[in-house]
């Protein structure tokens, strides 16, 4: 189960084209002084892409693999292409696997949703032209989970897209804290606060049209909030904002991985490579699945394997009962059992050959 990288992660400049084990994120709402001499030579640029799996205690992250492919319409008079019809599909390669949940207030609905949603679904756009095929399943992961940290800064980490409306029923960018379910004393540090926003027009499928537009923080967003009182974090619900039935609103209360041990505001979790180095390629299958070369080299590597085993077992078993065969009327006798072997598919059908 992996999350969009915070905004609050900063990176070196130059480190931007380094490997994962090289890299070290800086946490921007804990560095002390962001205009320290040794930070400006660093130029600290914001992480903004990516999606990591902290479950491990390292930032892993996936890489998803996409693809490009330019598609015609048809023309059935001409019987051929259609003249400036022409159309690219970008995709998402398949094999990548998502994790959803659904929360249910009425329990005797459960079963019903769950054979709404299981099954072979599509999804997406391009749905008739080969695209969008997916298998649902039920399947056990791991969430991430709130700290029970205690402090007098709650931090808030938008695991999903948050919508905040105002008293006119406008989007707004800057929730208030009654819409954050924070008490009314507590105050919003938007100069240690890091947030990205999104824009775009739901379309509609029944009614054939856009819906209004849609406007809030983009998961990824971290809000630091003062508190001046203590609060219990279970208190808390884990959805705000608006369009909660939508899958808006999930946040995340001082996550694990905002976790920092040195004084200029380094992340404890260190990025690491998806793939083991020291693993041998039958271990890396699963984490390379797609990967099209490995694969190729995993079935070659397979089938040299048994090719070796068995040169191996018929030398072993020649250089066993070699002196069986230097009688010199037995070279015709041993060439029509090497061919019908060699035509047999299986070892019962290759004895009822040579004895039956």
């Amino acid at each position: 189960r992996t999350i969009r990288i915070p905004a609050s992660f900063y990176l070196p400049k130059l480190q931007q084209k380094e490997n994962d084990e090289n890299k070290e994120y800086y946490i921007h709402h804990l560095i002390p002084d962001l205009q320290s001499v040794d930070l400006l030579k660093k130029q600290l640029k914001q992480c903004r892409t990516g999606f990591y799996d902290f479950t491990q205690k390292q930032a892993n992250q996936v890489k998803v693999d996409t693809g490009f492919a330019i598609k015609s319409a048809y023309d059935r008079d001409k019987r051929r292409s259609k003249d400036e019809q022409m159309y690219g599909y970008q995709c998402i390669s398949k094999g990548l696997t998502y994790f959803f949940s659904v929360e249910i207030d009425d329990e005797t609905l459960e079963n019903k949703i769950k054979e709404a949603l299981t099954g072979i679904k599509r999804v997406g756009r391009s749905r008739s032209a080969q695209y969008g095929l997916v298998d649902i399943s039920l399947a056990e992961y791991n969430e991430p989970v709130s700290s029970e940290k205690q402090s007098d800064e709650l931090v808030i980490y938008a695991d999903g897209r948050l919508i905040f409306l105002d008293e006119y029923g406008l989007p707004t960018f800057q929730p208030t804290n009654e819409q954050l379910g924070l008490p009314k004393n507590s105050v919003i540090q938007w100069d240690k606060s890091q947030i990205r926003t999104f824009r775009y027009s739901p379309y509609n499928f029944k009614r054939k049209c856009f819906d209004t537009d849609r406007c809030g923080l983009e998961k990824g967003s971290v809000l630091v909030v003062k508190l001046n009182e203590p609060i219990e974090l279970n208190s808390l619900s884990n959805y705000i904002g608006s369009y909660q039935t939508e899958g808006f609103g999930k946040v995340i209360y001082n996550p694990e991985f905002f976790k920092t041990n040195d004084s200029e505001g380094k992340a404890e979790y260190k990025p690491c490579s998806a793939v083991d180095k020291k693993g041998d390629l039958e271990n890396n299958q699963e984490l390379n699945r797609n990967n099209i070369l490995l694969n190729y080299l995993i079935t070659r590597k397979s089938e040299e394997e048994l090719v070796l085993k068995s040169y191996k077992a018929v030398n072993e078993w020649v250089k066993a009962y070699s002196y069986l065969f230097k009688d010199k009327t037995f070279a015709s006798q041993w060439g029509q059992i090497r061919s019908i072997a060699m035509r047999c598919a299986t070892k019962n059908e290759m004895l009822d050959r040579l004895f039956d």
